[in-house]
């Protein structure tokens, strides 16, 4: 399908642009679609100006899982995948507390996280089964998130507006990855995911009121507290800004809650997860 010369060629192209490990990776996908050497040139030519590969491809891999993602949803990550492993350990422990489930993924983006929950769930042992409502207010990521739930989710119900205007429901997960990223410091993406990825999915828009980027989370616990019922869980991805705040904030002004932070495999204090007790 393609000849010696191009393929060194473009591997020489990847190494130097320090992404040789995805050459595998595009070789895959250039069987896939049946493709010959211009589209090694193509994704060379892209990837020189710093396009994620996630969006050259126009999906990515999340958990065992293939997500459509473009430009208007942020890259699935393999931090996130972990906090569904964490979320699914404290749904299964609790599967007798609740004769059904309703998980709610509040700013979906590509609808990745709640997406695999439900899907995992409903094939755990035991079976939860659970619905799924996904909350976006993006129109830049519902192509991509109603492309998610047709493939993977047809069941799920789609908020297409803000977690503040979502008629609260009576439900058993609450689960977020909101924008965090508070530009300050050392606290900055880096260069190719601040030129490609949504802005309104890195930055919070009420950074001036909240320079710690703190005020998705501060929405979501009270959302958590009008909807999660006693039993349920919230959980959430943060970063270190958040980390070092959100523990007392709770325990200060949310005593019927109980929380805990933790860690990524990088050892990094990356999910606040919480248990409503009454």
């Amino acid at each position: 399908m393609t000849d010696e010369a191009a393929f060194i060629l473009f591997q020489k192209g990847m190494e130097a642009l320090g992404v040789k490990h995805e050459v595998r990776w595009v070789l895959d996908e250039m069987l896939r679609l049946g493709r010959g050497d211009s589209y090694l040139q193509e994704v060379l030519q892209r990837r020189s100006k710093g396009e994620p590969l996630a969006y050259i491809f126009g999906h990515w891999a999340f958990r065992s899982h293939e997500f459509h993602v473009a430009p208007g949803v942020l890259i699935p990550r393999p931090e996130t995948e972990e906090l569904v492993d964490l979320v699914l350990e404290r749904m299964r422990s609790r599967n007798r507390t609740f004769p059904s489930w309703h998980i709610v993924d509040a700013g979906a983006g590509s609808g990745c996280l709640g997406i695999a929950l439900q899907l995992e769930a409903g094939n755990s042992r035991p079976q939860l089964d659970p619905k799924l409502t996904l909350i976006e207010l993006s129109e830049e990521a519902w192509p991509c998130l109603e492309k998610n739930i047709a493939q993977h989710a047809p069941t799920a119900n789609l908020f297409k507006g803000s977690w503040l205007e979502w008629p609260p429901e009576r439900i058993q997960v609450l689960v977020s990855n909101p924008p965090y990223i508070s530009g300050v410091g050392a606290d900055k993406p880096d260069e190719s995911v601040a030129e490609w990825e949504p802005h309104s999915a890195l930055f919070p828009e009420d950074l001036r009121r909240f320079p710690d980027a703190s005020g998705p989370y501060r929405e979501l616990i009270r959302l958590a507290q009008h909807c999660v019922e006693p039993g349920g869980i919230a959980a959430f991805e943060l970063g270190a800004p958040q980390a070092s705040w959100i523990s007392e904030h709770v325990k200060q002004n949310y005593p019927l809650w109980s929380g805990e932070l933790v860690s990524d495999m990088g050892g990094k204090a990356r999910f606040w997860i919480m248990q409503r007790l009454a």
